[in-house]
């Protein structure tokens, strides 16, 4: 009997550090969520300032949903900094008394989940239209259209990327487009519009998306920690009861 007792022994303080890993796991977890949280607030609204700003200077690129998508960011943000308190306060009780933060642990997991599948989602988004294929496919066919809208259109673009033309600096002086571009404002050889979006959305969009991405699966590892902490907390429930009715 004392060989059973001390195993029984034995795996409880096994449950018990266990139980503690994952709490800390959590605790780190939910403190790189909380500066997450704040930076994607900031980040969300510094992408919607500039995304209004594109939206009121260069109207060609109307239709590449750059304000929508950091709107998104922000508010993501705030559900992250929401979901943080609530894993923060559910570890804190389980950790003081086991079981009391059980509800807010479940609640919290559920969440995560949903952070995961909205930040990877977003920021595949946000990744794919880092590509001249999409950019083309929203500006091209407005650029190259003959009408003298199209060409204020394309000098508003070419003044507020300091670039010329659209796959190449010289596609746009051609009869029918009649579109400038100064060597004074631009230099002798200015990179085309194209090449100066996609170094633009590198800068301020694609560090976004990898960061949901990253942030995503940090995420994840938070769930595990999480289900870590219920699944020691019913395997401890369970050895205690075995061994209150032996």
């Amino acid at each position: 009997m004392s060989f059973f007792r001390k195993k029984r022994e034995m795996m409880t303080k096994f449950r018990a550090w266990l139980q503690k890993l994952y709490l800390s796991i959590l605790f780190i977890m939910n403190i790189t969520f909380l500066v997450t949280g704040i930076a994607m607030i900031i980040t969300g609204v510094y992408g919607v300032l500039q995304g209004s700003d594109i939206r009121e200077e260069v109207w060609l690129l109307n239709d590449l949903p750059l304000e929508t998508v950091s709107w998104v960011v922000m508010f993501v943000g705030i559900g992250i900094l929401s979901i943080t308190f609530c894993g923060f306060i559910g570890g804190w009780k389980e950790g003081r008394d086991p079981g009391s933060g059980r509800g807010l642990l479940v609640i919290y997991i559920f969440f995560v989940i949903a952070a995961v599948f909205t930040q990877m989602l977003m920021g595949i988004f946000m990744y794919e239209y880092h590509s001249t294929g999409t950019l083309d496919a929203v500006v091209e066919d407005y650029w190259f259209e003959e009408t003298d809208v199209a060409r204020e259109r394309r000098i508003d673009y070419q003044q507020y990327f300091d670039c010329c033309g659209w796959a190449d600096n010289k596609d746009s002086l051609a009869s029918g487009y009649n579109t400038p571009c100064p060597i004074s404002e631009y230099g002798l050889e200015p990179s085309s519009c194209r090449a100066a979006t996609m170094s633009y959305l590198a800068q301020y969009y694609l560090p976004v998306a990898i960061f949901c991405i990253s942030i995503a699966v940090l995420e994840c590892i938070a769930s595990f920690a999480t289900f870590g902490v219920l699944l020691a907390q019913k395997e401890k429930s369970i050895a205690e009861e075995l061994q209150y009715q032996g």
